[in-house]
């Protein structure tokens, strides 16, 4: 006898842009030195690197109206491959932080309901 039933999640799905700052530390420039016939040429000062700029992807996942805690979350990089997992809280929420931008796959599993799969596009505007 088969006892797995098949349900169907309510998913949705945001996707959010956060721009967060680079780990390189600006340093204040440096004051100008006279230059001597003797001395070398001045260095150039290397900017700072841009703000890093990544998305998070948030939802939830319901039967019905139930929440379902414990269902595992896949985005995955179709051009990289480069997977990030979560899984939903007590209320079924989720939340996956750091992602570049790019097209991912979002897989949705849990045991006993079918597999949910959807497409999204981080990109910037």
């Amino acid at each position: 006898m088969n006892f797995s039933r098949r349900g169907i999640f309510v998913f949705t799905l945001t996707a959010i842009l956060l721009p967060f700052a680079s780990r390189a530390q600006e340093t204040p420039p440096a004051a100008p030195v006279p230059q001597s016939a003797t001395s070398s040429p001045p260095v150039p000062q290397v900017a700072a690197a841009p703000a890093q700029v990544t998305y998070e992807i948030t939802g939830s996942a319901r039967s019905g109206k139930t929440p379902l805690p414990g269902v595992t979350v896949t985005a995955a990089n179709t051009l990289t491959g480069k997977k990030y997992v979560a899984a939903t809280n007590s209320e079924g929420k989720f939340t996956i932080l750091g992602i570049a931008r790019g097209r991912y796959v979002v897989r949705i599993e849990f045991m006993g309901f079918a597999t949910f799969t959807q497409e999204v596009v981080l990109n910037p505007e």
